[in-house]
């Protein structure tokens, strides 16, 4: 490691590395140090703590002249002699006043985030804990966390509960990694949710396993029709009709635009995924015809245009079919009609766009569009089946779909009106 007797006509004559750092020593003052990147000059004091090699860093040469860096310095020195990690006191400071609502907004700007889960976001927060944004985030202590969940519980159901604890513990780890000392250790305690855990008091959850069932597909058919027989609701049915079809979720569907559909290719693409991955899907006769519909009459770019949250649609959808449902029960739908198909786990994960995990044999898999077209059909006219849309015994064999382009699409959900 270099070292010079720190001037200010020495320091300003130093290069700039054009990569990386250089480290230069006072000979001066032991353990002045002066740290050159390629944009910056910046003075530290290095020196052992506790038997340990400890960096601070002092500040900017342009802040700094060599005098006042070395005053500095010794004031540093002297409370690393004593014992004292200054890193860490450091870094306390910074934590010391945050609070809660300055921690949200720091995270909230720094990461990125999909509108929909920064909305949820933003309700948790300002819902359930919109009472602490003045609190100093470190006094917010494990007892506290353990009754407001109780009491979110108790209000607005377990799912509420876990999920905004979980929004919390987000926020509560990111300001933890970031107000960190320079070697890494932490200058806060670990999340107050940790006592949950601790004590098993997350709310118990039970997966969800609402679906169309078989006795409903007949009504569900027929709501359809009724839907579109009103005008206004017509989108809305074609909406729900590609929902169970394909069983994209409702955000993906949604936001799905002409773009992304080829009815040359008879496939269609989601780009706005939950795990970041564009997913391809095939599409079968049934979706071909009202794709097809619908572009002939298409005013935007968007396929569904005011299906994003349409729940006075989806209230009377529900009348109509006599039972409760949401736009996630048809993605739920979907995946047990493919797996009444004695398709693989492997075809139903890869339709679906769930992650293979750690499954190594799926990774040697290679599925192409044509092997999830003849899946996607099988799954389409058994939906066609359960709605009585056509008889069993009509119901064409499984095919390669390229073999139906220019046929007659069969009967279809999307042609009843």
């Amino acid at each position: 490691m270099p070292k010079l007797k720190f001037t200010s006509a020495a320091v300003r004559d130093l290069a700039h590395p054009s990569k990386g750092q250089t480290l230069y020593l006072d000979t001066t003052l032991p353990g002045l140090g002066l740290r050159v990147t390629p944009g910056a000059k910046t003075y530290y004091v290095e020196t052992m703590v506790n038997a340990r090699n400890r960096r601070v860093t002092l500040g900017p040469a342009t802040t700094y002249t060599p005098e006042a860096a070395r005053k500095e310095a010794k004031k540093v020195l002297g409370r690393m002699a004593a014992g004292e990690d200054v890193n860490a006191t450091k870094a306390a400071a910074r934590v010391r006043g945050k609070t809660l609502g300055e921690a949200y907004d720091a995270f909230m700007k720094a990461r990125k985030l999909k509108p929909s889960t920064r909305e949820t976001y933003e309700i948790c927060m300002r819902q359930h804990f919109g009472d602490w944004f003045k609190r100093e985030l470190v006094s917010i202590s494990p007892l506290m966390m353990v009754q407001r969940h109780g009491k979110i519980a108790a209000e607005s159901g377990p799912g509420a509960a876990n999920g905004s604890a979980r929004v919390f513990r987000s926020i509560w780890n990111y300001t933890r990694a970031l107000t960190a000392a320079a070697d890494g250790s932490k200058t806060m305690p670990e999340s107050p949710t940790q006592r949950l855990t601790d004590l098993r008091q997350w709310s118990k959850m039970q997966r969800r396993t609402r679906h169309l069932t078989e006795d409903l597909f007949p009504a569900f058919g027929k709501a359809l029709a009724v839907l579109r027989e009103d005008g206004g609701n017509a989108s809305y049915a074609d909406f729900v009709e590609l929902l169970v079809r394909t069983g994209l979720r409702r955000s993906e569907a949604a936001g799905l635009r002409w773009a992304d559909v080829s009815l040359s290719n008879l496939t269609l693409t989601v780009h706005d995924t939950k795990n970041h991955k564009s997913h391809t899907l095939p599409l079968p006769r049934q979706l071909e015809a009202l794709l097809t519909r619908r572009k002939e009459y298409a005013q935007t770019d968007l396929v569904f245009p005011g299906c994003a949250d349409p729940r006075k649609s989806l209230a009377r959808l529900c009348k109509l079919i006599g039972t409760e449902i949401s736009a996630h029960d048809f993605r739920r739908t979907f995946a047990t009609v493919a797996d009444g198909c004695d398709l693989s786990g492997y075809t139903i994960k890869r339709l679906l766009n769930h992650a293979l995990g750690n499954d190594v044999t799926a990774g040697y898999i290679v599925s192409d569009i044509s092997r999830l077209r003849r899946a996607m059909q099988k799954i389409n006219d058994t939906l066609d089946e359960l709605m009585s849309l056509v008889p069993q015994r009509e119901i064409a064999p499984v095919q390669r779909q390229e073999s139906f382009v220019g046929a007659a699409p069969l009967v279809s959900l999307s042609m009843i009106a």
